[in-house]
């Protein structure tokens, strides 16, 4: 996560550092709108997908890292993003390639978590009249006193 937040520091740096003089004004203004109808729509797209993952992973404390690690992330690019967007100097061609690399690292991410909810098993387990469903990434077993349904 400290990585992933440097990275996006020098990306952000580097936006400022390499700017380049201000376009004219409804030129840039026209561009940011282009980002937002394009872009918007990923970014919210991944949040859903990300919140999803996270309450099909709850169970199991290193996937729900990654799920809140990744929500950080995306958070945090975003945060980069509208920062550069409303600045007038940062040039458009470098929030886009942000844009893009973050998009392509959330995908994978996304990967990832489908294929760790494709292995969840679960199992329902009974005590008496007492139901219980108990989920796991490997082989899931009842807790002590339940029976496998």
């Amino acid at each position: 996560m400290i990585m992933k937040k440097a990275i996006l520091a020098i990306a952000s740096i580097a936006l400022v550092l390499s700017s380049t003089p201000a376009m004219a004004e409804g030129t840039r203004a026209d561009e940011v709108i282009a980002f937002h109808t394009k872009y918007d729509a990923q970014f919210d797209q991944i949040l859903v997908k990300f919140t999803a993952a996270k309450a099909k992973l709850a169970f199991d404390p290193a996937s729900l890292a990654l799920v809140n690690n990744s929500i950080s992330n995306l958070a945090e690019t975003r945060r980069v993003i509208e920062q550069n967007l409303s600045d007038a100097n940062a040039p458009m061609a470098n929030v886009v390639r942000l844009a893009d690399e973050q998009l392509g690292m959330f995908s994978l991410t996304q990967f990832k978590l489908d294929n760790l909810i494709a292995k969840i098993k679960t199992i329902s387990c009974v005590k008496g009249k007492a139901v219980k469903k108990v989920s796991s990434l490997a082989t899931a077993k009842c807790p002590a006193g339940y029976k496998k349904k």
